[in-house]
């Protein structure tokens, strides 16, 4: 287990499951895994600020956007692409935790 804030966690499980476990593109397993095996807490701020960004800026970004960056994002960081770019990093300068 990786050592996360315990609130960054819990923020990053939620959000997990609100866009990505209720439409069934990610199982809760991989969740709970993803949450406590694989993210750090600088992939925790850029999901957190990422919907926080996406909820104050709704008319620029819709759920399936989110989706998207998400799948991206985690995709590539479950494979540890040589290369990887996260499309959330950026967003970390939003993350209210």
């Amino acid at each position: 287990m990786k050592n996360v804030n315990i609130e960054l966690r819990d923020k990053t499980n939620d959000i997990l499951k609100k866009y990505l476990l209720k439409d069934g593109l990610m199982s809760k397993f991989a969740i709970t895994y993803f949450v406590n095996c694989e993210m750090t807490e600088e992939v925790a701020r850029s999901f957190i600020g990422l919907e926080f960004w996406k909820n104050n800026h709704s008319k620029r970004m819709d759920n399936l956007d989110m989706q998207i960056t998400l799948m991206h994002d985690l995709k590539g960081i479950i494979n540890n692409e040589e290369c990887f770019l996260p499309r959330s990093n950026e967003y970390q300068k939003f993350c209210t935790i």
